[in-house]
């Protein structure tokens, strides 16, 4: 399996949690309501509401595109591994085909 399969799932979980820490602190710092200054504060909040927005919207896009990777990679089949015979027949001809060979 490539190193990317294996580091996936970890790196998934620390992105996910990244984003998701993100916007809790938005909410902890803003919270829910819209800015009630009409000020220079009011741009200062903004200006970090879109930045965390994007910091937190870019976490969430690693994470699924790394999900997909992972998936799309486990879907392949190991690569040198030959699938098992279908009929016990045709298991028991390689068999043979292989003890006449050595």
């Amino acid at each position: 399996m490539h190193a990317v399969a294996h580091l996936a799932p970890s790196a998934i979980v620390l992105a996910s949690a990244l984003g998701a820490a993100i916007m809790c602190l938005l909410v902890l710092r803003y919270g829910f309501a819209p800015p009630a200054e009409a000020g220079g504060g009011a741009a200062t909040r903004l200006l970090v509401t879109r930045l965390g927005h994007a910091a937190a919207g870019v976490c969430f896009a690693v994470a699924g595109i790394l999900a997909v990777v992972l998936l799309v990679q486990q879907s392949r089949p190991a690569a040198g591994v030959a699938p098992p015979p279908r009929d016990p027949e045709i298991g028991r001809l390689r068999r043979d085909v292989d003890a006449l060979a050595g």
